[in-house]
């Protein structure tokens, strides 16, 4: 319980879970943390250093009021540790356009995952909470090394090139230290922003090639002009 140098308290609402938690923890309480009240199992004084939820908000019915019920548990200094599954996983894409998105024990398509996250709704869920992002890490891995290869070599050649060409292809799992807004430092972007791209200038134009009439003109008098019309007018040509 004191690993570490930490003293735990631990949450989980399985009984197998919480007698295989019991000897890391100071004290393990059974709560249903998709009920609206179980910050009130906590006692009204209690506060921690850190709080963490390890791939824990996918499995809620509402993981936007349940991260903003961690802020209050935070001690002055305190900070919340978040990990998620990354939605947009070029493997999970590939179970899409395969037209089979099927649940399984574990993984990205874990069957008891209810909410999916995008980077982008990521960053949502922790800007509504009032909790800013002030490190991130990244757990990659490449789609064949996944639990949903089989998606993925199902799709042809082009639709994986065209996969793998996001820069967030390969991103299976994000995780996320956040303080509150009020706290000093910057927010960190998940997506950050692209550079602005200088438009190109259209190409120029080519201009038609001059006519063979007016190349040969360009060589001719005003008078030889007039003789050659009429030597052409005479055989019912004109010019």
């Amino acid at each position: 319980a004191t690993a570490g140098q930490c003293t735990v308290t631990g949450m989980e609402l399985d009984p197998t879970a919480i007698a295989k938690a019991a000897p890391f923890c100071e004290r393990v309480l059974q709560a249903d943390l998709n009920a609206p009240d179980w910050p009130r199992l906590l006692g009204d004084r209690t506060r921690f250093d850190v709080v963490v939820a390890a791939d824990v908000l996918e499995h809620l019915y509402d993981p936007w009021r349940a991260l903003q019920q961690m802020v209050p548990l935070l001690d002055a200094e305190g900070y919340i540790v978040i990990s998620l599954p990354h939605a947009g996983h070029a493997a999970v894409v590939a179970c899409l356009l395969d037209g089979d998105f099927e649940y399984r024990n574990s993984g990205l398509l874990d069957r008891t995952h209810i909410r999916f996250f995008g980077l982008k709704n990521i960053e949502a869920l922790f800007a509504q909470a009032q909790l800013k992002i002030i490190e991130v890490r990244y757990v990659v891995i490449v789609p064949e090394e996944t639990d949903l290869a089989p998606h993925w070599a199902a799709l042809s050649d082009t639709a994986r090139a065209a996969l793998r060409s996001s820069p967030y292809a390969n991103i299976y799992q994000v995780v996320l230290k956040a303080v509150p807004l009020e706290r000093e430092g910057a927010t960190i972007s998940l997506i950050p922003e692209l550079a602005p791209q200088p438009v190109p200038k259209p190409a120029p134009v080519p201009e038609p090639a001059p006519s063979l009439k007016s190349r040969v003109g360009a060589y001719l008098s005003p008078a030889a002009k007039v003789m050659i019309r009429k030597g052409f007018g005479s055989i019912g040509i004109k010019l």
